[in-house]
């Protein structure tokens, strides 16, 4: 069993709804930058600087000051207990070969795809790919 603490950026609102049902919701489509799923940082840093992202992106004419982000913003910290094998951890090799191959697998297959002709592939959707077609 890894445990391990994680940080996870969000918006008031839901962050409340996750502290409330202490359940996490989860992400879905192809916008998410890692596919369908929940995202913790090692780091609490990176989940303040996706919240500072996320607000200086939403919230242009507000001044980013700490009072601001903390009234529509909150970082949840949470112990995360998973079996090791199965962290999907692009940093590993193996996990890394088959990011790779499925990558460009996906790219020849969805060349000439209405959905994604236009768009620039991002790290979730290969990953959902991975997941929800391949049953990685």
């Amino acid at each position: 069993m890894l445990v391990n603490v994680g940080y996870h950026g969000t918006n008031r609102p839901r962050g409340k709804q996750i502290l409330k049902k202490k359940k996490m919701q989860i992400s879905i489509g192809d916008d998410h930058y890692l596919g369908d799923g929940s995202y913790f940082f090692d780091d609490s840093f990176f989940s303040y600087k996706w919240c500072v992202d996320m607000f200086l992106n939403k919230y242009r004419e507000i001044t980013l000051t700490d009072e601001a982000l903390a009234k529509y913003y909150l970082i949840l910290q949470a112990d995360i207990n998973v079996e090791k094998d199965r962290v999907f951890d692009l940093t590993r090799t193996s996990i890394k070969a088959h990011y790779d191959v499925a990558y460009r697998s996906f790219l020849k297959k969805n060349k000439d795809s209405n959905r994604y002709k236009d768009k620039v592939i991002s790290e979730g959707v290969v990953i959902n790919y991975l997941f929800n077609t391949l049953n990685y």
